[in-house]
């Protein structure tokens, strides 16, 4: 494989596996969201600071592993990412969580969003 082809086959892997790196954090902020009573505004806060905060660190693996390039496949690659952690490891991860934290917490954290 020559090293043009060898370099954007490692951008496609590096941006998909950013994307579902960024839906695995973003699983935290859903649960530790569930702990807040119906305060949007502070949610809003959070998720807006979150994702202004993983904005650097994607856009320092676009830079860098494309040589400053910034081409739509790898931002499509990295949504696919997003899609395959959230449909794939999260859907049926997301039960089991639920019921780790109805058992730790003992109470009904879930009334105003049925899920995470």
């Amino acid at each position: 494989m020559s090293e043009i082809i060898h370099g954007q086959v490692l951008y496609l892997l590096a941006s998909t596996c950013c994307g579902m790196v960024c839906m695995f954090l973003y699983g935290f902020v859903r649960i530790f969201e569930l702990f807040l009573k119906k305060n949007m505004i502070l949610k809003i806060i959070i998720d807006v600071l979150f994702w202004m905060a993983l904005s650097i660190p994607v856009f320092y693996i676009f830079y860098e592993i494309n040589s400053g390039i910034i081409r739509w496949y790898g931002v499509f690659m990295l949504f696919a990412g997003m899609i395959l952690y959230e449909k794939g490891i999260y859907t049926p991860a997301k039960k089991i969580i639920e019921k780790i934290i109805k058992k730790v917490y003992d109470k009904n954290i879930f009334k105003s969003r049925k899920s995470l």
